[in-house]
């Protein structure tokens, strides 16, 4: 089971929760949905999702910091990957809200992407997300079970099977644990 931290305050439209939920159901990956510290059964990974939350000025919420510390693989989305580069070391600050489209060339790749902070990543791994065999973006590998992206997958429906892919990861771990 998945267990998914949903960032969102109020009707938050920078945290897709519902296209997670939406993409979790497509490929019947198990989850539990959470805004709060609560008694969990056995997970096997975590995603963290984004969020119109200024880490720069709120810093991370108390769930996830909480939840953090159990030792299965993560995946932080935007505001997720924000979080997990300050916990190994990165530095943030605030930045001007942006916020838009992104089409990736060659490929013509799009995705969606939301900021309001700027990250300096500590000394991590950088790696290129192909999805259907097209380069999309950089994704950070901050230990060997600790992922994140800055865009959002889960906003275009060629771009969700990440989390399918996330999944696998997640059981193949588990097995090797």
């Amino acid at each position: 089971m998945i267990l998914l931290l949903d960032n969102s305050v109020g009707k938050d439209p920078l945290s897709f929760i519902d296209d997670i939920i939406r993409a979790f159901k497509k490929y019947n990956i198990p989850f539990l949905c959470v805004n709060k510290i609560q008694a969990i059964p056995k997970i096997t990974g975590i995603v963290i999702s984004g969020s119109s939350r200024v880490l720069s000025k709120e810093g991370p919420p108390d769930f996830n910091v909480h939840y953090l510390k159990i030792k299965v693989p993560v995946y932080g989305i935007c505001f997720g990957c924000q979080l997990l580069g300050t916990m190994y070391g990165g530095k943030i600050t605030h930045h001007p809200y942006v916020c838009g489209d992104y089409v990736t060339k060659p490929m013509m790749t799009k995705y969606h992407y939301c900021f309001s902070d700027h990250i300096q990543l500590p000394k991590c791994a950088i790696a290129s997300i192909v999805v259907k065999g097209k380069k999309i973006d950089t994704g950070f590998v901050f230990d060997k079970h600790v992922f994140g992206t800055i865009y959002h997958p889960e906003y275009y429906e060629e771009t969700d099977d990440m989390f399918l892919h996330f999944y696998h990861f997640c059981k193949s771990f588990k097995d090797k644990n």
